[in-house]
């Protein structure tokens, strides 16, 4: 079990990464975790923005690959 900590925006921060999170059908948390990995391994900008596609269009990536 991971403990959990709680962090404080600024409303507007807040509003921008929740709707963020929500365009890539990812929790903020998870967003953050994202946004965390591809600052850490340095992805380049197209592969940030694939990633956020796959994410956003996920189960439609699915149903294609299936296909």
């Amino acid at each position: 079990m991971s403990d959990t900590r709680s962090i404080q925006f600024p409303a507007d921060q807040a509003d921008q990464l929740e709707a963020a999170a929500k365009a890539m059908g990812l929790t903020v948390p998870a967003y953050v975790e994202f946004l965390a990995n591809c600052q850490r391994r340095q992805h380049d900008a197209k592969f940030v923005d694939a990633a956020k596609y796959v994410f956003k269009n996920y189960p439609q990536t699915l149903k294609k690959l299936a296909q």
